[in-house]
């Protein structure tokens, strides 16, 4: 695998739709890996104007439950005029964050569903995020499958040792 394959890999395997709650809004965020390109922008407005930056990153990145924008550019001047600032650097700063690797270690570690994902990803030697577009049905049937193969391996595996034990 070559270097820009494996940074690719990386990439697609970073958490997608991770949420936070912001208590003082009543709402909650979602947000997908940012990738240089969209922060390189969003630095230099933050540069530019630092108020007008961070409420561009909650307009470009504080996703719904579907996937979609919050704010829209009409909701610009609300956000910079009437919103409590506080709350929205809370919100800029965690938007733009892209998770450490002991953070994705820490959620494989805590969240069995995420290592369902990445062991049928190596299993099935394709990306996180085409794992993560599976329909249920589709992944449960896929995970179902992988315990029974590797219970009948488990078995086959006694059967062998057994085996072994009555030659001796």
């Amino acid at each position: 695998m070559s270097a820009i394959d494996k940074i690719r890999d990386h990439y697609n395997s970073l958490s997608k739709g991770e949420s936070k709650y912001f208590e003082a809004w009543d709402l909650t965020f979602y947000k997908e890996p940012i990738n240089l390109e969209k922060k390189g922008r969003l630095f230099k407005k933050m540069e530019a104007d630092p108020i007008e930056g961070l409420a561009y990153a909650l307009i470009e990145l504080a996703l719904d439950e579907q996937g979609k924008n919050h704010f829209t550019l009409e909701h610009k001047i609300t956000l910079m005029k009437k919103a409590d600032p506080d709350v929205l650097s809370e919100a800029a700063a965690w938007l733009m964050q892209t998770p450490t690797k002991q953070d994705i270690k820490k959620k494989i570690e805590t969240d069995f569903d995420y290592l369902a994902v990445v062991q049928l990803a190596d299993y099935l030697k394709i990306p996180i995020n085409q794992v993560m577009e599976f329909s249920v049905e589709e992944f449960m049937t896929w995970i179902v499958f992988l315990e029974k193969k590797r219970k009948e391996e488990q078995h086959q595996m006694n059967v062998a040792k057994m085996k072994a034990r009555t030659r001796r």
